[in-house]
């Protein structure tokens, strides 16, 4: 499906992010992300992910996320799936 198929639209809700310290390791932290959203597709979670690490860590300018709104074409980071977890899915109605 194309970025400007009307069905291609999604949504989100709701998201909380929380940084999270283990007790037992100081040095180790952990991001956990709560996102209530509509109708996610295959991969979208670890892109939006992806896009987050890229953007933080590399080094991409400003405009990166505002081009992301455009349907222009960037190379996107895709967060290995390991580390995240798909706590619920829930149906609920639409936005």
């Amino acid at each position: 499906m194309k970025a400007t198929d009307p069905k291609a639209k999604r949504y989100i809700i709701n998201m909380e992010v929380d940084v999270i310290v283990s007790e037992k390791y100081p040095t180790a932290q952990w991001v956990k992300f709560i996102i209530h959203g509509q109708s996610f597709i295959y991969h979208q979670i670890r892109k939006m992910m992806g896009i987050m690490v890229q953007i933080v860590h590399g080094g991409e300018k400003e405009q990166f996320l505002d081009n992301s709104f455009y349907q222009n074409t960037q190379k996107l980071w895709l967060a290995p799936p390991h580390g995240l977890l798909l706590n619920r899915v829930s149906s609920c109605e639409s936005v």
